[in-house]
């Protein structure tokens, strides 16, 4: 009898665990595409072969380049793997939709970490 009680709270916390949210990385539909970004770049979303793929001029030293880069999208805000200076995924706290699925917002100096521009925003436009 006294082992079934001991069952009762093992059960409990197996539940409790099983339970708990996690932070899954959910893409929204709208955000795979091409952008237009203020400058007259292009940055453009996509999923191939089962991988969600970025593909964007993104400074990583004084030589700008466009490159293919991991991407997820994560508490409202975008990370692109291996972005500037990083390991592992690089979040913008600045990412702000100024219309959600149509435009959104990146300070300059977290999409261009080299750039001198502290209160310059980049908007990203989405191309039809």
């Amino acid at each position: 009898m006294k082992k079934q009680f001991l069952y009762i709270p093992a059960m409990f916390f197996l539940l409790m665990l099983g339970s708990c949210s996690k932070d899954a990385d959910i893409i929204p539909d709208y955000l795979y595409g091409s952008w237009k970004i203020g400058g007259g770049d292009t940055v453009t979303f996509s999923r191939i072969n089962g991988n969600n793929i970025i593909t964007a001029d993104i400074a990583r030293g004084p030589q700008r380049q466009r490159s293919d880069y991991g991407f997820t999208y994560r508490n409202e805000t975008i990370g692109i793997k291996d972005g500037p200076f990083g390991q592992g995924y690089v979040f913008y706290p600045s990412f702000r939709w100024i219309q959600t699925g149509q435009s959104f917002e990146i300070l300059q100096i977290e999409w261009f970490p080299l750039s001198s521009s502290t209160n310059t925003w980049y908007t990203f436009t989405k191309i039809p």
